[in-house]
């Protein structure tokens, strides 16, 4: 089968979750046997082909509106996607397009309306059905889909804090919002088959109205990780006999790192590393120095994710305890591969990847009370967290190979080729019946 995967964004110039995953996507289809291109985009130089990890990979420049950056990542960037990709369309010739994210979900659309391709959508989070892209509102409702005095609400929430001028640019926000999701909307309205990453996303979709037919859940890929040896404990003095804590990933209020640091007076055994940068790292250190946990709170910056895997070998337990709704955490499934036991928030992807007291634990509020007690439960009890450790990897061995991956996609794109395939054969049946019709012959 040929699939072109179209993404805005494509490691390794960029290497978040969502890319990694991407690759990992691309990787399991050529594995598996298809003829596979990935479709990505850049801002500046030549049209690049390369193969990284024996994928086919095509990077196009796209335009960029000079002096409005943040105007050339909307509207404009989907017609300048959909631009650029065109001759990749026609020289490869696709049986399906795969958008990988959202932001590739218009250009994708409206290459399938051109040339008659099926397309589908792997939705990875909340960001093509919530304009704020938290998936939760700051009332802990589900924000999928949401519009009307919810939307107003949340968008004010984000971006008018402040000034007149401050909530005058998120009142021109929510307005522009309207048409800006209508554009998503359209594009997943259309599509063949949506793929959400989780159980529970594919639950919400349903909720707001997407058919179940058209929606397959199928997860991100990883392959299982060998640890390495680590020097993570000399280099930040920490003894023997004591935890390590690890969150590797986007600092923000909603990740829950706050959480974490409030729980660390009653984990007085327990060091907690921070890899990765945001705007509330800032906020993170002062909260610490507050408390009195500074000296057991380590922030390490950015770093590859090749580097983090000195990281997830030196952790007893992975942890994450925010709000923010994670359709499926690359964190907890890189845990989760190295061996090692994983807490996080009862929502979301987590539910699918943690089953509850056999691999981690699932929180169910912020309290610290509840964090400490889980915590201590693992560290206190090594033969336990070696077996959670054990069967997380087995867990990822599973459910969550390339191999699985491939499966699946290979039945979604099978599916809608079969599906369309079934529609031009009644079209086809529908004009020869109205030929032959008896008005036809009176005729």
């Amino acid at each position: 089968m040929r699939v072109l995967l179209v993404s805005r964004r494509y490691y390794p110039d960029v290497k978040g979750g969502g890319q990694i995953s991407a690759h990992h996507i691309a990787q399991s289809l050529v594995e598996a046997g298809h003829a596979v291109r990935v479709c990505t985009f850049v801002t500046e130089g030549h049209r690049r082909d390369e193969v990284l990890d024996g994928v086919h990979v095509t990077s196009l420049p796209i335009r960029t509106i000079p002096f409005f950056p943040r105007l050339s990542n909307l509207e404009w960037m989907y017609s300048e996607m959909r631009r650029t990709a065109d001759p990749v369309v026609r020289e490869f010739r696709p049986d399906v397009l795969h958008s990988l994210n959202g932001e590739s979900a218009p250009a994708v659309a409206s290459l399938s309306k051109k040339y008659g391709i099926p397309y589908v959508i792997t939705v990875n989070g909340p960001t093509l059905l919530c304009f704020p892209g938290e998936g939760i509102d700051s009332k802990g409702r589900n924000c999928l889909g949401c519009r009307g005095w919810q939307r107003f609400r949340e968008t004010m929430l984000t971006w008018g804090k402040g000034g007149p001028l401050r909530k005058t640019r998120a009142f021109l926000y929510w307005l522009y919002s309207y048409p800006h999701m209508a554009v998503f909307n359209r594009a997943l309205r259309s599509a063949d088959m949506l793929l959400p990453g989780s159980v529970d996303f594919k639950r919400r979709l349903r909720d707001i109205g997407f058919r179940d037919e058209r929606l397959r859940v199928v997860y991100n890929p990883i392959s299982s990780q060998q640890r390495v040896r680590s020097s993570v404990r000399h280099d930040f003095h920490i003894p023997a006999g004591q935890g390590i804590l690890l969150y590797a990933g986007r600092i923000a209020y909603n990740k829950g790192i706050d959480a974490v640091i409030r729980a660390l007076p009653g984990l007085p055994r327990a060091h907690f590393i921070i890899a990765g940068r945001g705007v509330f790292a800032d906020a993170c250190r002062r909260l610490a120095a507050e408390i009195g946990v500074q000296d057991r709170v380590h922030f390490v910056g950015y770093m590859d994710n090749s580097e983090l895997s000195r990281y997830y070998s030196a952790a007893d337990i992975v942890l994450m305890a925010g709000t923010f709704y994670e359709n499926f955490s690359r964190m907890l499934l890189e845990a989760s591969a190295y061996g090692k036991p994983i807490i996080a928030p009862a929502i979301g992807g987590n539910l699918d990847i943690i089953e509850h007291g056999r691999n981690g634990y699932l929180l169910h509020t912020r309290e610290p009370a509840e964090i400490v007690g889980y915590v201590k439960d693992i560290l206190d009890h090594p033969a336990k967290a070696r077996a959670m450790g054990e069967y997380a990897r087995r867990k990822v061995r599973s459910e969550f190979s390339h191999e699985r991956t491939a499966e699946a996609l290979a039945c979604v794109y099978e599916e809608v080729l079969a599906r369309g395939l079934k529609v031009l054969t009644i079209t086809r049946r529908s004009f020869t019946e109205f030929l032959y019709s008896p008005l036809c012959r009176c005729c």
